[in-house]
């Protein structure tokens, strides 16, 4: 079984397999917390969207030897 590592490093050489995995494993926690703090559904979505659009820009600076669950 493939760990969140494996995934990060694929995600980090521009993976968008790994990419959809990260967001289906992630997506339902960061917009749970936005919700939580925000009360707004439409505005956690588009916050949740630009969580990941900025994972997505970013994948390349990402640290693979930490939790990925503490970097979002």
């Amino acid at each position: 079984m493939e760990t969140d590592n494996d995934i990060l490093y694929r995600l980090t050489q521009g993976d968008s397999d790994a990419f959809e995995a990260i967001f289906w494993k992630y997506n339902g926690r960061v917009y749970n917390f936005i919700l939580s703090t925000l009360y707004d559904k439409t505005l956690a979505q588009d916050l949740t969207q630009n969580v990941f659009l900025s994972v997505w820009e970013h994948r390349a600076t990402i640290d693979t030897s930490k939790n990925f669950s503490s970097y979002i």
